[in-house]
């Protein structure tokens, strides 16, 4: 009786709750890149499915959230790549008895690449010379990840190479080409490259011998000489025939204790004498030979006081003066006229619109500033002054605080501009006006800020009879009557 009142109780089992099934996986989710920094969305509903229909809830957990972070709204994951590496993402879906299923796949956050940001100019080198080069504004690295940095060249015969930190340096070798490449290189190895060209130009030294006379001291000939070594820099690709001698040169009373024989550029004879006392003509310059055709000097003289010179090193000013003359030397102010750069010259009136006309130098004038100048003509020219200033210096007046105006200032220094070096080239030089110091000309009625003594430089040009001769030295005709002699 007990048994049957029990299976009547329970019966067949038809009144027990229905079966229900757990969530389940479909397809899969494929692993892919994602760069640091950026985001990405994952469908994962599409990828469970429930047979019984019920809703799920959807959980989200990232193996390594420092490199992937991961939440989830809905059935969306949400994805976003913090660091290098890979990350593990398993997204688990439950149904409301809280049965479970999970699906998984893999973020990897690559490294990136160094990125070349714009070029790395060309280079010019001269045979013997080095160009520092700072490369790490040419790149960049999308991770901010600290680069390093390689250099290679072509031909390593030509130009050679060498890194310090991020400082590329280019050795100028041997004339010719080459083609030097640049590698930024992060800490997993990946790169970037940039190449630039580098052009080695032979030494085309352009050559001042100077001759000095046997009272010259040492600091005298040192004031002199790093002054010639500018100019040689400024001239350096200047080529001229050389001219034979064979015979000792006299010039404004200088002359040289024995014969020359070739001269290759230019000799200067160079004397310290008393030529007027203390305080009034500093120095003299002048030319004594000139070449057939280019018409460029082959021999010149400079005279410096020896009652003002040690003064003038004292004060720092004697290498200033000697670039002043060495320019006279080398033919500015005394070729003008013979080449036909002068227009107007001053005849001792200063109403004269005296003004130099070598395109070179008037584009130089421009571009300190002179765009706008309505003072007259260009370049203004000195139209005040004796003989030996007017019309051979540049207008004080105007281009105040430059080296070659007929003014200085002792103690202040005067600017080698490249009006004065591109002036040189409307004289037939070959010219480096990046040696230039920067100038910009003084607007109008402005004062002459520089402070010191003011010295006149007027009456420092020697202006006679200058030869002309060909290669082998020969007369070939005089300028201004009679030779210098």
């Amino acid at each position: 009786m007990l048994v049957a009142a029990w299976v009547a109780a329970c019966g067949d089992g038809s009144t027990d709750l229905p079966l229900t099934h757990a969530p389940r996986v479909v397809g899969a989710v494929s692993d892919f890149e994602l760069p640091v920094g950026e985001t990405a969305l994952v469908e994962v509903s599409g990828h469970f499915s429930d047979a019984d229909g019920d809703v799920l809830s959807y959980e989200v957990r990232s193996s390594a959230p420092g490199v992937v972070a991961a939440e989830v709204s809905g059935g969306t994951v949400h994805l976003a790549a913090l660091a290098r590496g890979m990350a593990t993402v398993t997204v688990t879906a439950r149904d409301p008895q809280g049965r479970a299923a999970a699906l998984r796949f893999e973020v990897t956050v690559p490294n990136l690449a160094p990125v070349a940001v714009g070029a790395i100019p060309d280079v010019e080198l001269r045979v013997g010379s080095t160009e520092l080069l700072a490369v790490a504004g040419f790149f960049s690295d999308p991770e901010d990840d600290a680069l390093r940095y390689e250099a290679t060249s072509s031909h390593p015969d030509v130009a050679a190479t060498g890194v310090s930190a991020d400082t590329v340096t280019v050795t100028a070798v041997a004339a010719g080409t080459s083609t030097v490449t640049v590698t930024a290189r992060d800490a997993g190895g990946l790169t970037a490259e940039l190449s630039f060209a580098v052009e080695v130009r032979p030494v085309h030294r352009f050559d001042i011998e100077v001759r000095f006379d046997s009272t010259a001291t040492e600091p005298w000939r040192a004031s002199v000489l790093e002054a010639a070594e500018l100019w040689m820099s400024v001239l350096a690709d200047t080529e001229l025939p050389e001219v034979e001698v064979d015979d000792r040169i006299e010039c404004y009373g200088a002359n040289t204790a024995e014969p020359v024989g070739t001269i290759d550029d230019l000799m200067i004879l160079v004397e310290f004498r008393d030529i007027d006392g203390p305080g009034r003509t500093l120095a003299q310059a002048g030319v004594c030979r000139l070449r057939e055709g280019s018409m460029l000097p082959v021999a010149s003289v400079a005279f410096f006081d020896v009652s003002d010179f040690d003064g003038l090193i004292d004060s720092g000013d004697a290498t200033e003066l000697a670039v002043h003359e060495i320019a006279h030397a080398l033919g500015f102010g005394l070729l003008w006229r013979p080449l036909g750069l002068l227009r107007d010259p001053a005849l001792g009136v200063g109403a004269i619109d005296a003004h130099f006309v070598g395109p070179e130098a008037i584009a130089a004038f421009d571009a300190t500033g002179g765009t706008d100048y309505t003072g007259g003509a260009k370049v203004p020219v000195e139209n005040l002054g004796g003989a030996g200033s007017a019309n051979l210096h540049w207008r004080g007046s105007v281009l105040r605080g430059e080296l070659m105006r007929p003014l200085n200032r002792v103690g202040s220094r005067e600017t080698l501009s490249a009006i004065t070096i591109r002036s040189l080239a409307d004289l037939g030089y070959t010219v480096d006006a990046s040696l230039a110091e920067p100038y910009t000309l003084p607007g109008v009625g402005a004062a002459d800020e520089k402070p010191g003594r003011v010295v006149d430089l007027s009456d420092d040009v020697l202006r006679g009879p200058v030869q002309v001769v060909d290669t082998e030295g020969r007369v070939v005709r005089v300028l201004g009557g009679r030779s210098p002699r």
